[in-house]
């Protein structure tokens, strides 16, 4: 009689022992058959618990691992009884002598996690896991270890005993068995590892280099954990410093580039498991009969561009998922969105990641995750893609993507009830100029009460713009200078344009209709803003220039012009350059008071007069009393130069 056991299920519904990222990954477990007596299995699942596995398996009474520091056993057994150096915990990757009461079988189903494919071994005996690809001979597996290894056994599960099993036996390992393994010295075992020509272009240092490996080896190991697949030698991957547009696969020449220098440590090296899904994708489908890399071309014979895609975007998300990047829910609302929201039918747009990655989803509810790579295998010595799609997945093409457009009708109407709402929380418009033509070089700034609440957007090519705001209420819509602090005005209502804040007019959200607001300029932008360029001198004449610098390195001093004249418009300032120089971009017709602020000095005080103002800053063991001069910046030239004078 058989009895099914099922870790998995006890383990991830208490949550106890499992880390979180290993729960992520909990579409992954390892099955293995338990007689009574002795056996020997692997520990695959994250750290756990003894009193864990004791909950799992009832006929279970003692449980042996082994010290590879110490070189002994330690032990656990059911009673809880205090046992000498016990064992307390389980890490992946362990081997474990189980002893079973009873006269049944049973069935042990555990989880499987990507770190019980990297196993630590010390010089000696080592009892641990086989977590790598199932069915793979012995000799190969061994063969990550080269010369290190000097002997090994395996268990026969039939006569309850463990066996020499050395190179040359073609004894076959299974995912969960435990073995033993012994060393000449400390090493790791990556139990996924094959061959990859790793090159470095350009300058890395060791930590660098490091850092970038173990990014690839981590997306090698997941792959070979999630998928049973390792893509055999003949792969390169190169990381370059110095070209910096992206990641892909080049089939070609089966290369792995990966841009962006020192930045993909953090960035494009994360898409690995993509481009990696892409090598899977064209070895599995070039393959020979002997399991070697078949032909070197290209993948659009492969299949459609939007299952490549689809698939490799899945993968990755699965990655992300895992390690905490991003949560699996935010892949699977992206893609709903891209599926809703884009016109093209799957067919029409063969590499569209989004809308692939959603049908892909559905071809898994049909025939399952490995069928993804199974369809890949089939392609190997088939010339027609929509044959072999239509044996593995169980449908002819023509019909899954009337079923998969079917599927998308209750998205888009998802997607057209969202922008009819996003549109009553979005302001719209266009900037003219007097003479009609569109206003390219000025930004819309939309401003709440609250000044934490706004956005600012650029008028394009066409002077257009749209802005989508998230809180109802009353807003208003101003417009300034590209690149400058010269604001040119506001939208007035009915008049388009007013220069007045005052006659702002509001604009309420949610509007019952879509605002179309046309904004005509009276003048020019060139003609509204002047440049006014100055340069700061202290008494003896000499510039005072922007040190010392911040920080951050930024210039310390700045210039700010300030109105003079009782009207709402709003300041413009200007950095001092280290020759104490400097340029502020202000509106026209109105009347200026300069002011030298510090943007390091925190304390200062400030006496008021009828012409000047003369802020006091103390830096270091200098006292600056600066005075400004009252300057008219439509009456000025263009290139007309300010000095300031610091006066005792």
């Amino acid at each position: 009689m058989r009895v099914a056991v099922s870790l998995a299920g006890v383990l991830l519904a208490l949550t106890l022992a499992l880390t979180a990222r290993a729960a992520q990954a909990s579409d992954v477990s390892v099955t293995t058959e338990l007689r009574p007596g002795w056996n020997l299995a692997g520990w695959t699942p994250g750290e756990t618990d003894v009193d864990m596995v004791f909950s799992a398996l009832p006929p279970l009474l003692a449980i042996y691992a082994w010290d590879a520091d110490e070189q002994r056993f330690t032990a656990a057994v059911r009673d809880g009884a205090n046992t000498p150096g016990g064992l307390k915990t389980l890490t992946p990757g362990m081997g474990l002598f189980l002893y079973l009461g009873g006269e049944e079988t049973a069935e042990w189903t555990r989880p499987h996690v990507p770190e019980s494919l990297r196993v630590s071994l010390a010089p000696g005996w080592n009892l641990v896991a086989w977590s790598g690809i199932n069915n793979t001979r012995l000799a190969d597996g061994l063969a990550a270890l080269g010369s290190s290894v000097t002997e090994s056994w395996i268990w026969n599960p039939e006569t309850g005993r463990a066996v020499a099993g050395g190179r040359s036996t073609d004894r076959r390992l299974k995912r969960g068995e435990g073995l033993w393994v012994n060393v000449s010295r400390e090493l790791e075992w990556r139990q996924a590892d094959v061959p990859v020509n790793l090159e470095f272009i350009g300058e890395f240092n060791e930590e660098e280099r490091a850092a970038a490996t173990e990014r690839i080896e981590d997306a090698i190991d997941f792959f070979a954990h999630r998928f049973e697949i390792v893509v055999p030698n003949d792969l390169t991957i190169q990381v370059d410093a110095y070209w910096a547009a992206g990641c892909y696969y080049r089939s070609g020449s089966r290369t792995i580039s990966v841009g962006g220098g020192l930045s993909a440590h953090g960035g494009c090296l994360l898409a690995m498991p993509h481009e990696y899904t892409h090598a899977v994708q064209h070895y599995l489908s070039s393959r020979t009969p002997d399991g070697r890399w078949g032909r070197v071309g290209g993948l659009r014979d492969a299949g459609p561009g939007w299952l490549l895609e689809g698939v490799a975007t899945h993968v990755g998300a699965l990655y992300d998922d895992y390690h905490g990047i991003a949560p699996f829910s935010d892949h699977l609302s992206a893609i709903e969105e891209a599926a809703g929201s884009h016109p093209n039918l799957l067919q029409e747009h063969p590499v569209y990641y989004g809308v692939g990655a959603l049908a892909v989803l559905r071809l898994i509810d049909r025939a399952g995750e490995a069928a993804l790579f199974d369809f890949y295998r089939s392609m190997s010595d088939r010339d027609s893609w929509e044959e072999v799609f239509h044996e593995v997945f169980g449908t002819a093409v023509d019909d899954f993507y009337r079923e998969f457009e079917e599927y998308r009708a209750p998205l888009r109407a998802i997607h057209r009830d969202k922008q009819s709402e996003l549109r009553r929380m979005q302001i719209s418009g266009k900037v003219i100029g007097p003479d009609g033509n569109p206003v390219t070089n000025a930004d819309i700034d939309v401003a709440f009460p609250d000044p934490t609440i706004g956005h600012s957007v650029e008028a394009n090519q066409n002077g257009e713009f749209t802005v989508t705001l998230e809180h109802p209420g009353s807003y208003r819509v101003s417009l300034i200078a590209r690149n400058t602090s010269c604001e040119l005005g506001w939208y007035g209502g009915l008049s388009g344009f007013t220069e007045r804040e005052d006659e702002a007019a509001r604009i309420v959200l949610p509007a019952e209709e879509p605002t179309d607001l046309v904004i005509r300029l009276p003048r020019k932008v060139s003609e509204m803003c002047r440049t006014i360029r100055g340069i700061v001198v202290d008494r003896e004449g000499e510039p005072v220039g922007g040190n010392p610098p911040t920080r951050d390195g930024t210039p310390n001093w700045a210039v700010i012009a300030r109105v003079a004249s009782p009207d709402s418009y709003h300041t413009g300032s200007g950095t001092v350059a280290a020759d104490g120089r400097f340029e502020i971009v202000a509106r026209a017709g109105h009347r200026y008071q300069f002011v030298l602020a510090s943007t390091i000095v925190r304390e200062c005080a400030v006496a008021d007069s009828s012409s000047v103002t003369a802020p006091i800053f103390t830096l270091s063991d200098h006292v600056w009393d600066v005075r400004l001069i009252v300057v008219v910046g439509e009456e000025q030239p263009w290139d007309w130069n300010l000095w300031c004078r610091a006066e005792p």
